[in-house]
């Protein structure tokens, strides 16, 4: 399974408009355009709720040993 890019990107403004003259949906053009920058200091869209419950399961797994 890929990883989806979750940040907006640095050249979108809205939904079908891009400063670099794509079609500027996020969910589809975004996720493969050559051109992608993450913008700075946006946030990503939801939380990577796998990465929490690994850390907090290896931390609780730690405590046991």
């Amino acid at each position: 399974m890929a990883k989806d890019r979750e940040r907006v990107c640095r050249w979108y403004k809205n939904e079908n408009n891009c400063s670099k003259g794509h079609a500027g949906t996020f969910n589809k053009a975004c996720q493969k355009c050559k051109d992608y920058e993450p913008k700075k200091g946006a946030m990503p869209r939801r939380k990577d709720l796998r990465k929490i419950k690994n850390i907090k399961w290896m931390n609780n797994f730690k405590n046991f040993e």
